[in-house]
């Protein structure tokens, strides 16, 4: 019997087109990422020249080791085990604060993908570029003897638990790591999963609050395991996107999984946050819960809220695309984690 994220996430892959067979799929934007295959072939045409520095070396010191407006495919090892991340220095520098440090932000793939796959899908590196951060695609590990199954493991060790993989540590040796030639800054570090990648943000919110100023969450749940476990040591802010019509993690919750409102219950008493009903919205599909600090100004979404729980009418386990305020969703997102 599956338990754990397993269960709540045993269809991940396969119902977003991400373990297709015959091919890796590739995204074609226009109200919601549709998922199409090609051969791998025609997809290794297609994605970005990367750079390839051989094992840890020079990178860890070297800032020309990541060439600005390339993609850099990285590896390193943590406690004896091979890992991999894809790093994209953007062209210019336009969100430093005078410090010289570089906000950064992680994406985190879906169950049964690639780093490469996901940048391809979830390309933000053109909002890398306007807003100056550093942009990581890291990239899980497979589950013994399952094929397809590259993953996150955002569960609390224990016998039900299948998977072995320390990603907390392995996000925490990255970023250590790369913080040395990129100069990252420790106030400004941000994550945004899809799916079960979602679910690794969430673990980050509970787990890594200290580190995470912000987290990002599209077509995720949060394990109840986890709930239960959850006291962070911080406040990490959270933008959460779910669609109505997600067929693999249902709003409803099930398998491990909770529900979008127990969620929203969750995070809103543990951060001690109140519903701003001014600020909520129902604009043609898209449903939206604003929470904030007590006390605080209610008149915008501002460094004072600290949870937004966007609902999506029509779409399903997709990375949610939609106009907030004439702006992008991931437009948007970015401006969220960055409000201080």
């Amino acid at each position: 019997m599956r338990r754990g994220w397993q269960a709540a996430c045993g269809q991940c892959g396969i119902a977003a087109g991400l373990s297709e067979p015959g091919g890796s799929p590739v995204v074609s934007r226009n109200a919601q990422i549709v998922l199409t295959t090609l051969s791998i072939g025609l997809l290794a045409f297609l994605s970005p020249a990367l750079a390839d520095p051989s094992g840890t070396g020079s990178a860890e010191t070297d800032p020309a080791a990541f060439l600005a407006g390339e993609t850099t495919a990285w590896r390193l090892e943590v406690d004896g085990v091979a890992r991999r991340a894809l790093v994209y220095r953007p062209e210019a520098t336009t969100g430093g604060t005078g410090s010289g440090l570089m906000p950064v932000l992680l994406a985190l793939h879906g169950y049964g993908s690639r780093a490469e796959d996901f940048s391809r899908w979830v390309d933000l590196r053109a909002l890398a570029d306007r807003n100056g951060f550093v942009l990581i695609y890291p990239e899980g590990l497979p589950i013994a003897g399952v094929a397809d199954s590259l993953h996150w493991n955002p569960a609390p060790a224990s016998e039900n638990n299948k998977s072995s993989s320390d990603d907390l540590g392995f996000i925490d040796a990255l970023l250590d790591r790369l913080d040395g030639p990129l100069r990252l800054d420790p106030a400004r570090t941000y994550a945004v999963g899809y799916s079960n990648g979602g679910m690794m943000a969430y673990a980050l919110a509970c787990y890594r609050a200290a580190r995470f100023a912000a987290v990002g969450i599209h077509a995720g749940t949060m394990l109840a395991g986890t709930a239960a476990t959850c006291q962070p040591e911080g406040r990490t802010r959270l933008a959460v996107f779910h669609g109505t019509a997600d067929g693999v993690l249902p709003l409803t919750g099930g398998e491990g999984g909770l529900s979008l409102d127990a969620i929203t219950t969750h995070w809103s008493g543990l951060l001690t946050l109140t519903e701003r009903p001014g600020l909520g919205l129902v604009a043609g599909a898209v449903e939206r819960r604003v929470f904030g600090v007590a006390g605080s100004a209610e008149s915008s979404v501002d460094e004072n809220v600290g949870l937004v729980v966007y609902r999506v009418h029509g779409q399903g386990h997709v990375w949610l695309q939609f106009e907030i305020d004439s702006h992008s969703a991931d437009d948007w997102l970015w401006s969220f984690f960055t409000r201080r």
